[in-house]
């Protein structure tokens, strides 16, 4: 096509050429097409994550792998998706059980027995008490029992 452009028939060259440009520019917006869809579905994907984790957070049981699954994506294209928040998925898991134990914490009534802070450990999907210590007071700088004696109070 260019050496047709460039030929030394001026009378056909900017036909060519028009035709040139109009190859060229479809083809552009064929690649930022594709780019827009792509951005699409990989916040589709981000953002039904983030959704599943707010609903399935409590499961013990649920985690990067089971929410892959459920999306029907690699682990490792989820792994990609959590790349773009700055945080991998299991981080983002923990932070959502942790916020919910403290909420529960802050709501204090142990008189039921059911808001103790095993059960709120336990409650929130922690199968590991003492893992959840040790995430609560990283995340809060205090022991979950420090929450407990401030609404007490």
């Amino acid at each position: 096509m260019l050496t047709k452009i460039f030929s030394d028939d001026i009378s056909v060259a900017p036909h060519h050429g028009e035709a040139f440009l109009s190859i060229l520019g479809a083809y552009f917006h064929s690649v930022e097409h594709q780019e827009a869809l792509r951005d699409r579905t990989s916040k589709g994907v981000l953002s039904r994550a983030l959704s599943l984790i707010d609903r399935h957070a409590m499961d013990p049981d649920f985690g990067p792998q089971r929410l892959a699954e459920l999306l029907q994506v690699s682990p490792r294209t989820l792994q990609r998706q959590f790349g773009m928040l700055g945080e991998p998925v299991g981080r983002r898991l923990l932070a959502v059980r942790l916020e919910t134990a403290r909420a529960r914490l802050n709501a204090g009534d142990e008189s039921s027995g059911r808001n103790t802070i095993a059960a709120v450990a336990y409650e929130s999907g922690f199968n590991d008490l003492s893992y959840f210590y040790r995430a609560f007071r990283e995340r809060f700088g205090m022991p979950p029992g420090d929450i407990r004696k401030k609404v007490s109070l």
